[in-house]
């Protein structure tokens, strides 16, 4: 079974002001990661991964996702949070535009992942383990 790493460890990883941790709300609170945390291994396969250093890594980018979902929740009074991929947007004259891949927005798993970047980032690294791969080796058979 999966060890999950505990909070500080995912403090440490995302210590560049990603999120505003503390104690009291609207700040990032340990049971905000904690939740998330539990959300994120719901979903999680760590077999799929080759050793420890990735399983975290990718771990700690699903719980990211989830922890952005819910804070997005929570500052919509529960309006926002998980969905499908936002494509444009617009606000004084600037505007966004991001074309996710047909294969991704069609899958109703992977189209959530990829609402946040968080979610992409885990999704663009977990694809490589979780697809197989099939080589073609030119040769005669026997009849």
């Amino acid at each position: 079974m999966y060890q999950v790493p505990g909070v500080q460890v995912f403090k440490d990883y995302f210590d560049r002001g990603q999120f505003a941790f503390g104690e009291e709300v609207p700040a990032v609170r340990d049971k905000d990661i904690e939740t998330a945390m539990g959300e994120a291994l719901t979903i999680f396969n760590a077999d799929i991964y080759p050793d420890e250093k990735t399983r975290e890594r990718q771990f700690l980018y699903l719980t990211a996702h989830f922890l952005a979902c819910d804070l997005d929740a929570a500052e919509s009074g529960g309006l926002g949070g998980i969905g499908f991929v936002q494509t444009s947007r617009s606000a004084d004259g600037l505007s966004e535009s991001i074309q996710v891949p047909e294969w991704v927005s069609r899958d109703p798993m992977l189209s959530v992942l990829a609402g946040t970047y968080f979610g992409r980032k885990y999704l663009i690294t977990a694809l490589q383990y979780a697809t197989d791969v099939i080589l073609v080796a030119g040769g005669d058979t026997l009849p």
